[in-house]
């Protein structure tokens, strides 16, 4: 698998995210705690909130060079 962190301050970057996020052919994942989501779903994602990084999951054989560079603005380390 292949991940990073990602983080959102308003509902507009989540919206951003989820765009980008659904042009991908592949499935994307995120995770907090024990919760575990669609990465294309702006209402699982707003669920999650706003206060703590998301786990962003997806899987090793996929082309996600572009995705990354796309989301790197909320990527945390």
């Amino acid at each position: 698998m292949r991940e990073c962190y990602v983080s959102f301050t308003s509902a507009l970057e989540v919206h951003d995210f989820v765009s980008i996020a659904t042009k991908q052919y592949f499935p994307i994942q995120v995770e907090r705690d024990n919760l575990r989501t669609d990465a294309k779903s702006i209402m699982s994602l707003c669920s999650m909130g706003f206060n703590r990084p998301l786990h962003v999951l997806i899987p090793e054989s996929a082309d996600s060079d572009a995705f990354f560079a796309a989301v790197e603005p909320y990527t945390v380390v």
